[in-house]
């Protein structure tokens, strides 16, 4: 999909960029625990819905082609994404954007800015920046209101960064990956870092996984915390992610992990547009 698509049943050189037809960059931020995922899904919240109803609010009619930059799945939180979306005829959005204050909880400040014809969610990241939360020696009894992934098992650090740092370069992610069909796809990611530290908060201990890559597979972020829980429990050596990257074995790799220890961090823009929102 290139830069000149607008949605995926509409090329750009197609008549259907008539004369009043407006496009607009959406940035938002949301916390998981209110939705089941980004896209609709009849009966249950989503963070499209969600958004829908806010710029309706304003706009007077919800952005046609709703597309996010991230699509990332329920419960997870995103302290950045964007979307786009049109509108034929609608009213004139300034330069400078509008900023709205929504009245869904779930949703953080939302900015709108007018954008060319050509700016498409899907193709606008340089980057995306991922953290998963851990927290060993420890195990809750209520899961719903946690950050983190409790784990009852100390983790070793040491063997986690080990594995870590083999994930960084240009791979074949095919292991880490849930697919929802068996549909061919390209499954070579690159990772530009991939870090493992502690910190301490109020007398405990937790472990953030940041990964910064160029592309993420379906819950790929998710199943290399797995591994990499597995890894730092024992059960694995540390070793064993380079194998698992040299010679597909989705069988060995460790669970997928809960989605309430995933947030999206960062998307990088172009500067261009980056400016546009400071």
């Amino acid at each position: 999909m290139t830069a000149d698509v607008l949605h995926p049943f509409e090329r750009y050189d197609q008549s259907t960029i008539a004369p009043g037809r407006s496009q607009f960059l959406i940035q938002l931020s949301y916390q998981g625990a209110y939705f089941k995922g980004v896209p609709p899904q009849p009966g249950l919240p989503s963070v499209s819905d969600a958004l829908q109803q806010e710029v309706t609010h304003i706009l007077g009619r919800p952005l046609k082609a709703l597309m996010f930059t991230a699509r990332t799945d329920k419960g997870v939180n995103a302290e950045v994404n964007y979307a786009t979306g049109w509108l034929k005829d609608g009213p004139r959005v300034p330069d400078a954007g509008l900023q709205i204050a929504p009245q869904h909880p779930g949703l953080g400040p939302i900015t709108i800015l007018p954008v060319p014809e050509k700016t498409f969610a899907r193709t606008l990241a340089l980057s995306k920046t991922y953290s998963y939360r851990f927290r060993d020696g420890f195990l809750a009894d209520e899961k719903e209101s946690l950050t983190y992934w409790d784990i009852l098992p100390t983790l070793s650090i040491p063997a986690m960064q080990e594995a870590a740092a083999s994930l960084v370069g240009t791979h074949n992610f095919e292991s880490f990956q849930v697919r929802p069909g068996k549909e061919e796809r390209n499954t070579e990611c690159t990772l530009y870092s991939v870090n493992i530290e502690p910190v301490f908060k109020n007398n405990h201990r937790e472990i953030i996984l940041t990964i910064r890559g160029n592309r993420f597979l379906r819950r790929m972020v998710r199943t290399l915390a797995g591994t990499l829980a597995e890894i730092g429990c024992g059960l694995m050596p540390a070793q064993a992610m380079t194998h698992l990257l040299e010679k597909p074995q989705p069988q060995w790799i460790g669970p997928t992990a809960p989605a309430r220890g995933l947030t999206l961090q960062n998307i990088e823009l172009s500067k261009e547009l980056s400016k546009r929102f400071d």
